[in-house]
C-alpha cells in the first residue's frame, strides 16, 4: 500500500530570549519545560542544554534520567569523558535497563552508587530456554538488597519450563516486580506454570504484556494482581465468567490492548461491562473475522458507551456498527484512530467512512483531540469540506488519512500525471493553509485502492 506523507515543522520562529527573561524564570517553570521535552521530543534537550549553562543544569538530570547499560559503558581504564558519564549517572539516574551480560564485577559496585535509582528493567536470560549463568542469575536480587524499594521491570519473559523454575523463584525478588512481558512463545504447548507462579506472586505487578498465550486449566490455579495495564498480542481468550471473577481483578485496569479480534471478541463476552468503566487506553485492532468481527464491533460500541474517560482510542470495526455518539462522552480524548475493516483493497470494495456530521460532532465533543486517524472515501464524500473541519481542530498535529485511489483498475490511468499524488498536494495545501490552533506536525495520506505492479507497469508510467 503506497503511503503519501507530508511533514511541517511547527512554523514557530525562535527569538533569542533575554537574559532578564531567562533569569526570571522560576526554576520550577523550567523543571516543566524540560519534562514536557523529555516526553516529547528528548533529542532536544542535549540542544536546549547547550543554549547557556543556567539551562544545561536543568536539561542534564533529564539526559541522564534512564540509562541503558551496555559493554561499552563498562570500559577499563575508563576514559576521562567516561568517568564523567559515570560521575552524572550517579547524580541523576533513576532508570537502569539491563538487557544483555556484562561484567558484573564492574556493573555492581559502579551502578550502587546511583543516588536516585528507582526503577530497574531486567532482560538477561541466557540464550535458550531462559537457562542463565549462575553468576547472572543472582544479579537481580543483589540489585534489589542495594536498593530494596527499587520497582523491577521484567522484559521479554522467556516462558521458561518447569525445569527452570527453582531458579527462577529464588533469584527474581517478586516483591518488587510491577511489570512483566513475556517473549513470544514459539511452542504453544510449553509449560505455563512457571510464569503463573511468578504472575500471582507479584503482589506490585501493575503492567502484564502477553505475546502468543493460550489460555488453559492452569491459568484457573492462579490469582492474577489488580493490574492498571493489560496487553494480548497472538492470544487466545478462553475464561468464562465465572473463572474470570476468580483469576482477575480489573477493578483498577486502566489501559487494555488487544491486536486479534475473536480474542477481543471472547474477552468481552466474558468480562462484564461494568469492570472496565476506568480504562482511559483502549486498543483493539486485527484483521476482518467474518465469525467475530459483527458481534466485536458491537460489544466495543457498548463498552465504549458505557464509560466517559478514555483519553486514547484505536479500533478497528465495522463502522456501521460502532455509534459515533458513543464517543462523543469522552470529551478528554486525546487519540482516536477508528477504521473499518474494510479499508480500500480495490475499487469495488465499499469502505464505511465517518461523515462530515460525525467529524463536525468529534469537533465539538472533543477539543483536545491531538492524533487522529480515520478512514476518507474521496468518491462519496464532500472531501474540502471533510478536510476544513479537520483544520479546525486547534489541538491536532497528527493526522493520517487512509483513502481510496483515484486510479483505476484496469490500468486506464497511463497518464504521466499522479492523480493520487496530485490530490493529496491539494488536500495537503489545504488543510496548511486553513489549520486553527497548533500547527501540523504530521500529516499522512495512505493511498489504496489499486493493483500498483498492474497500474503502473506501461510505458507511460516508466
Amino acid at each position: 500500500m503506497p503511503e503519501i506523507s507530508h511533514e511541517y515543522s511547527s512554523g514557530l520562529t525562535c527569538r533569542p530570549m533575554g537574559r532578564h527573561s531567562l533569569q526570571s524564570l522560576e526554576s520550577d517553570v523550567l523543571i516543566l519545560i524540560c519534562e514536557s521535552l523529555s516526553m516529547i521530543y528528548p533529542q532536544a534537550l542535549r540542544v536546549l542544554g547547550a543554549t547557556c549553562r543556567r539551562l544545561y543544569q536543568f536539561t542534564v538530570a533529564f539526559n541522564y534520567r534512564t540509562i541503558h547499560l551496555k559493554p561499552k559503558l563498562l570500559a577499563s581504564p575508563m576514559s576521562p569523558s567516561l568517568e564523567r558519564f559515570w560521575e552524572k549517572m550517579h547524580c541523576h539516574t533513576r532508570h537502569i535497563s539491563i538487557m544483555e551480560e556484562l561484567d558484573w564485577d564492574m556493573v555492581i559496585p559502579l551502578v550502587s552508587e546511583c543516588q536516585m535509582l528507582s526503577v530497574i528493567d531486567w532482560g538477561v536470560w541466557g540464550e535458550r530456554d531462559g537457562c542463565q549463568s549462575p553468576e547472572t542469575s543472582r544479579i537481580p536480587r543483589l540489585l534489589q538488597d542495594i536498593w530494596p524499594r527499587a520497582d523491577l521491570r521484567l522484559i521479554n519473559y522467556p516462558w521458561p519450563s518447569k525445569v527452570w523454575y527453582n531458579m527462577y523463584t529464588y533469584t527474581l525478588p517478586t516483591e518488587n516486580i510491577v511489570y512483566i512481558s513475556t517473549q513470544a512463545l514459539k511452542n504453544k504447548k510449553r509449560d505455563f506454570e512457571p510464569l503463573g507462579k511468578l504472575i500471582s506472586n507479584s503482589p506490585k505487578l501493575k503492567v502484564l504484556h502477553l505475546e502468543s498465550m493460550c489460555g488453559d486449566g492452569l491459568w484457573t490455579k492462579i490469582r492474577v494482581p489488580p493490574i492498571r495495564e493489560l496487553v494480548m498480542r497472538e492470544c487466545t481468550w478462553t475464561f468464562t465468567p465465572e473463572e474470570v471473577g476468580v483469576v482477575w481483578d480489573f477493578s483498577q485496569l486502566q489501559i487494555l490492548e488487544v491486536n486479534v479480534i475473536d480474542c477481543a471478541k471472547e474477552f468481552l463476552d466474558s468480562v462484564p461491562g461494568g469492570s472496565l468503566k476506568g480504562l482511559r487506553k483502549l486498543i483493539v485492532t486485527g484483521k476482518h473475522d467474518v465469525r467475530w468481527g459483527e458481534s466485536c464491533s458491537r460489544q466495543l460500541n457498548d463498552l465504549i458507551s458505557r464509560s466517559h474517560l478514555l483519553e486514547a482510542l484505536e479500533i478497528d470495526c465495522e463502522l456501521p456498527l460502532l455509534r459515533i455518539e458513543s464517543v462523543y462522552k469522552h470529551t478528554d480524548l486525546r487519540t482516536v484512530k477508528i477504521q473499518d475493516f474494510r479499508g480500500f483493497g480495490n475499487e469495488k470494495i465499499v469502505c464505511p467512512t465517518l461523515t462530515v456530521r460525525g467529524v463536525a460532532g468529534l469537533l465539538d465533543a472533543c477539543p483536545r483531540l491531538r492524533h487522529l486517524s480515520l478512514d476518507l472515501d474521496q468518491t462519496t464524500c464532500e472531501v474540502e469540506d471533510f478536510l476544513r473541519l479537520l483544520a479546525r481542530f486547534r489541538n491536532l498535529q497528527y493526522l493520517k488519512l487512509r483513502m481510496r485511489s483515484l486510479l483505476h483498475e484496469l490500468g486506464e490511468n497511463s497518464t504521466s500525471v499522479d492523480a493520487d499524488l496530485e490530490a493529496a498536494k491539494r488536500h495537503a495545501s489545504l488543510l496548511g493553509s486553513e489549520k486553527e490552533g497548533l500547527p501540523m506536525i504530521s500529516l499522512t495520506f495512505c493511498i489504496a485502492g489499486y493493483n500498483e505492479s498492474t497500474n503502473r507497469s506501461t510505458p507511460e508510467w516508466q
